[in-house]
């Protein structure tokens, strides 16, 4: 998708972190912006953010993870822009802590928002974005869709899957106008794990407000985004440590178990 002028795009999980800089960065080159996030007043800071690009804004409240109210934006957007051209699917949450720990609700809620999320996103636009000579889109994965790792087993899981089900779909939309980049961040300074959940949800959190200075921007996320979209990129990893795991997981023999144990070594030394 070499000219972005015009082609609305729609962001989930539009309302902060690497949503909102996603919708800044194509803002910036002239894209209306439907943003869609769980969190009204985040909504409504973006929308007053993004007035100064002088583009049409529209925001949508609602929960990725509730398919039924998933399958209601396309029409929402449709009536507010007229069409859709891109579409990014952000929206993710977090459950933190071994496997025998989570609960099977909080697994649940994870996989909901963040694969099952992607999926019926992709199954709703998908009409409307055939309709368009060219459309494009974005799947955000993550590092640990790149490899599973101990202490994040669920998360790993989900995003592995958005990681698979992008390979796919891109395989059976090849020779349709439609592109579609996943994206691999590393650890980026969010407020993700504000609404983390898992027993070791606080520790991790303390050790990002202490490390912060060391976490990727959403900003430079952003523009990776832009990037794989003007130039139908099949995956872009954002991050040393993401392109660190990326070499790992292609290279070391029993790399999941090294990695689990600097995981363990990590959290136990925090949590002392």
């Amino acid at each position: 998708m070499k000219n972005l002028d015009g082609q609305v795009a729609v962001v989930t999980g539009g309302g902060s972190g690497i949503g909102r800089a996603t919708a800044v960065a194509l803002a910036t080159r002239r894209c209306p912006i439907a943003l869609v996030d769980v969190d009204d007043q985040r909504l409504a800071d973006t929308r007053e953010f993004l007035s100064m690009t002088g583009v049409r804004v529209s925001t949508h409240q609602a929960d990725m993870g509730n398919q039924e109210r998933v399958f209601e934006l396309p029409d929402e957007v449709i009536a507010e822009h007229g069409s859709v051209g891109i579409l990014i699917n952000n929206a993710g949450v977090v459950t933190v802590g071994n496997f025998e720990s989570n609960t099977l609700d909080e697994l649940r809620w994870m996989i909901e928002t963040n694969l099952w999320s992607v999926i019926c996103s992709c199954k709703a636009f998908l009409p409307e974005l055939h309709r368009r000579p060219e459309a494009h889109i974005v799947n955000l994965s993550s590092m640990a869709g790149l490899l599973g790792t101990a202490g994040s087993v669920g998360y790993s899981a989900t995003k592995g899957g958005v990681r698979a089900f992008g390979e796919g779909l891109r395989a059976e939309l090849s020779g349709t106008g439609i592109g579609l980049t996943t994206i691999h961040p590393g650890a980026i300074r969010t407020n993700i794990m504000t609404a983390a959940r898992g027993e070791n949800a606080e520790i991790l959190a303390s050790m990002m407000d202490e490390h912060a200075g060391l976490l990727g921007t959403p900003q430079k996320v952003a523009q990776k985004i832009v990037r794989g979209i003007e130039h139908n990129r099949a995956r872009m990893v954002v991050g040393p440590d993401a392109v660190l795991m990326d070499i790992v997981s292609r290279i070391m023999p029993s790399r999941g178990s090294l990695l689990g144990k600097m995981n363990d070594l990590m959290l136990n030394s925090k949590s002392g």
